[in-house]
């Protein structure tokens, strides 16, 4: 279970994301968002950015790292997919 600050930088990472990605990409992510689920929520939005390859314009690595390592992406690996960080990271260093 996540502290507050973490819900609401997740919050915050979804809404700078919005108006990058379609409505039934975000719609999974509000899913889980919506039912208490924000690790799950922005391990989605991760696969959903890469999937349109996307960024929002105030996306900083260190920062997205540290939500990742919050959410347990690093260190136990995703739910959707176990490899997401390392995919992410793999991703955004070829961009």
């Amino acid at each position: 279970m996540q502290d507050d600050s973490f819900d609401q930088d997740v919050v915050n990472l979804i809404a700078s994301c919005r108006s990058l990605l379609a409505l039934e990409a975000m719609s999974g992510v509000d899913h889980y968002l919506n039912h208490g689920e924000p690790e799950m929520a922005f391990e989605g939005l991760l696969i959903e950015l890469m999937k349109a390859n996307r960024l929002p314009e105030s996306f900083h690595s260190i920062h997205w790292e540290q939500m990742a390592r919050s959410a347990g992406l690093i260190d136990e690996g995703g739910v959707f997919d176990y490899e997401i960080w390392n995919k992410f990271s793999v991703w955004y260093a070829d961009r």
